[in-house]
């Protein structure tokens, strides 16, 4: 069994508020958490915090209630995730394979890839999970470095997906369920935005 790592870089009360579609990220990253539960060979999770005294602590956007008590918040001063208390985690647990979310997309996610990718890890980085101030168009070169570091660019769901092998398996039970959500919620927000026009139109003399 390939033991695989979440890193979750930096996302914290002061730096999100500069993350561009904020609630994209937030939202995958908490699908995946939440699908960690279902994924045994999903065994650590890790999030860091930089400078936590200045820029605070994990948002509580972040889901962190599904953690268990192998999971680790830790504090860094480096840009990279990459420090002497993650490896020791994850020599710990044996991991081999890495997803990474979080940000900044050019500069801290950059400097993890670089760092895991010395050490041999394989790298997933759904683009999806991962950001900065600009937008992903903006970002081409950016995903292009990392690539070119040694990740693997993906998205949320392909990364879910990897691990889902039978329609009969709990994990995969509850994945449709997410995207049963997800498709409503879709829908009324899709909804909801044509009534906004028509109200708009209405009011056009």
């Amino acid at each position: 069994m390939i033991k695989t790592a979440i890193l979750i870089c930096d996302l914290q009360g002061k730096t999100i508020k500069n993350l561009f579609n904020k609630s994209c990220v937030i939202n995958n990253t908490n699908k995946i958490l939440y699908m960690k539960q279902f994924i045994p060979e999903i065994s650590l999770t890790a999030i860091s915090e930089f400078i936590p005294d200045k820029l605070g602590k994990t948002s509580t956007e972040i889901k962190i209630e599904n953690l268990n008590e192998t999971d680790i918040i830790y504090k860094k001063t480096t840009y990279s995730m990459v420090n002497d208390k993650l490896l020791e985690e994850l020599d710990k647990h044996e991991i081999t394979n890495i997803i990474l979310t979080g940000m900044e997309i050019q500069w801290c996610l950059n400097k993890t890839v670089t760092d895991l990718n010395k050490l041999k890890y394989k790298i997933h980085v759904p683009y999806d999970c991962v950001g900065n101030n600009l937008p992903f168009s903006h970002n081409k070169y950016n995903f292009k470095t990392l690539s070119n570091n040694g990740a693997q660019i993906t998205t949320t769901d392909s990364v879910i997906c990897n691990f889902l092998h039978s329609y009969d398996e709990k994990r995969s039970k509850e994945y449709l369920k997410l995207l049963k959500l997800e498709i409503e919620r879709n829908k009324k927000h899709f909804f909801g935005n044509i009534n906004n026009d028509q109200m708009d139109d209405d009011k056009r003399p």
